[in-house]
């Protein structure tokens, strides 16, 4: 690198000092710039304005004050993008001025001129430059820098080196292990559990996954976040530091509730996350899934039938039950006092016991006498002690006498309270379980609910590849049935069923992908008990109810057919159809085993 001994302010440079010592003027520097111009004997270097030969321009990348009215430019010399190489021989400063604009502020000679090569040869040339630059008295100083080219040195790096850990140069995180604890800086490392402390103790073996700590100006308060990789049942897990200890990690998101978990709320509505408990209400696997997983491994998991026949019998059901089997599942009932299981006395956990009252005596003083009434007694005797038998309450032994009529005060502590359980002052709160682990709120409870709408609904593809799927039933065996009376027609035996859709067991079609479908039946009657004017009507039935309707009437006393064709919108879901028939006159009707006669068909469109 060339040799500049110093820097010349110029008469332009000198004029601007004196506006920033009269007018307060900002002193801002705006580049410099290399030449290869030669300085001829004489030449006074406070009088140019500008370099003799300027040859290349250098941006400013840096500006930091030195003190004594000196600061420090700091500049990068390299030959991208140079078309032709020249010599180092002069450097320039450029400064603006408020008058003038952009002026030559200050100016050097090299004393040992060096080559700059051009771009694309055998030689890259790339070197960091400091000038130091006279400020003067200027109480403000700034420079235009572009930052898109700045460089870092290796010093800049190596000042730096610790402020942002776990980015390797490779574009992939750095790995750490060791003691979560200790890490002291912003950072994002890649780490196994297998090779850190102080991770979640909920985070399984050999899970990866990647550790965030960001880090408070004083040092001491941090925040650490741990994203899971490869545990699908762990999102993430924060927690934070405050007063010089890290404090438990809790699941990213969620309200640090174990799923599970039981409280009581003071309103009308669970809290996003939680479900009442004091309904018994069935809800969906799909839906919940964390609480359905907590479920199965409560021990608490009974049948539907069971569930039902505890909740027909008693106020509360301590289990949960496994629901349709399929998709849903019921939770427990909670209407009653809640108390510490103690299996070894009989009360094992989710069991059930009524309301109770301690055996007692009563000993009222009557005349004279000491009474003594005993309830184990079986005769409900109220007794003299010398005397047993001769006082009875309520009883219809022949001589006795019911000496208690009703419950009264004792003048002291205020009328007694009947009711129908026995009970101690209380408030009725809502109870509600915790059933989520992800984020708990409202929007995230909505997307579980539609996961639970949607779950095992089809796609617009499955909707596109299911037209023209359809079946076709016939009758296999004579059917009979009253006059007058609406029957339901059976077709027990399936030529087709391309969707899988009819139910022959409950002659049925049911299709599970929503759409229209054109439905078609066939009924015919022989000739049994049928007159002339009789009529034949035949009804698709949609969802139990008359949805298309036709009829025939016979012409003599003879066999009679009636068709019925309709288009029916169905959802694919909980609609059905079924094909019903009527015949007027008397006595019982007969449908013959006719398969191509008396036929029920459907296909979507």
């Amino acid at each position: 690198m060339a040799n500049f001994s110093g820097l010349v302010l110029t008469r332009a440079g000198a004029d601007l000092q004196d506006k920033i010592a009269t007018r307060g003027v900002t002193l801002t520097f705006t580049r410099a710039a290399l030449g290869d111009g030669m300085w001829l004997q004489g030449l006074d270097p406070t009088s140019l304005t500008a370099l003799v030969s300027e040859k290349q321009s250098l941006p400013i990348q840096g500006l930091a004050d030195t003190g004594q009215g000196q600061h420090t430019l700091s500049l990068l010399v390299d030959n991208t993008g140079l078309a032709t190489g020249f010599m180092l021989r002069e450097l320039g400063v450029f400064a603006s001025d408020p008058d003038l604009g952009e002026i030559l502020y200050q100016v050097s000679s090299a004393s040992n001129p060096d080559y700059l090569p051009p771009d694309g040869g055998a030689t890259h040339i790339e070197m960091s430059l400091d000038l130091h630059v006279v400020t003067g008295s200027a109480s403000s100083v700034t420079a235009i820098i572009n930052q898109g080219l700045v460089y870092a040195t290796k010093a800049d790096l190596a000042a730096h080196a610790d402020s942002f850990k776990g980015f390797a140069l490779s574009g992939r995180h750095e790995p750490y292990t060791g003691d979560l604890d200790a890490i002291e800086r912003n950072s994002l490392y890649a780490v196994s559990r297998d090779t850190v402390q102080h991770a979640p103790t909920d985070m399984p073996a050999g899970v990866q996954g990647f550790v965030q700590t960001m880090v408070q100006p004083d040092g001491a308060a941090r925040t650490q976040l741990l994203w899971s990789v490869d545990d699908p049942e762990h999102p993430g897990w924060w927690r934070r530091r405050a007063a010089g200890a890290w404090g438990a990690w809790r699941v990213v998101g969620g309200s640090g509730l174990p799923v599970g978990t039981v409280l009581w709320v003071p309103g009308t509505t669970p809290p996003p996350g939680m479900l009442a408990v004091n309904t018994g209400a069935s809800v969906s696997r799909t839906s919940w899934p964390d609480l359905w997983k907590f479920a199965q491994t409560s021990g608490l998991l009974i049948t539907e039938a069971e569930w039902q026949a505890q909740a027909a019998a008693q106020s509360s059901v301590g289990c949960f039950s496994s629901g349709d089997g399929a998709t849903s599942f019921r939770l427990p009932r909670l209407r009653d006092y809640l108390r510490g299981a103690d299996a070894a006395g009989g009360r094992g956990v989710g069991a059930w016991q009524g309301d109770a009252f301690q055996g007692h005596k009563f000993d009222p003083y009557v005349g004279h006498t000491n009474y003594g009434f005993d309830h184990h007694n079986d005769n409900n005797q109220l007794a003299k002690a010398d005397n047993a038998g001769s006082r009875r309450l309520n009883s219809t032994t022949t001589g006795a006498q019911d000496i208690i009529s009703a419950i009264v005060s004792d003048g002291i502590n205020g009328t007694p309270r009947i009711a129908n359980e026995t009970r101690p002052k209380s408030i009725n709160w809502l109870p509600c379980i915790q059933a989520a682990s992800l984020p708990v709120d409202s929007g995230t409870v909505n997307m579980l609910e539609l996961a639970g709408e949607v779950a095992g609904k089809v796609t617009l593809a499955d909707v596109e590849a299911t037209r023209g799927l359809g079946f076709s039933a016939v009758k296999s065996e004579t059917q009979t049935f009253a006059s007058n009376v609406s029957t339901k027609i059976t077709f027990p035996v399936k030529e087709y069923d391309t969707g899988n859709w009819y139910d022959a067991a409950n002659s049925r079609f049911q299709p599970n992908v929503p759409g229209l479908y054109k439905i078609t039946a066939a009924v015919r009657i022989d000739a049994t008990n049928v007159v002339a004017a009789n009529a034949l009507i035949v009804t698709v039935h949609k969802n139990g109810d008359a949805h298309k309707i036709n009829f025939n009437r016979a012409v003599t006393s003879n066999v009679t057919s009636t068709e019925v064709v309709a288009d029916v919108q169905l959802n694919g879901t909980t609609d059905y159809i079924e094909i019903y028939a009527i015949v007027e006159g008397s006595g019982n009707k007969l449908i013959p085993a006719t398969s191509s006669v008396t036929f029920f068909q459907g296909v979507r469109l």
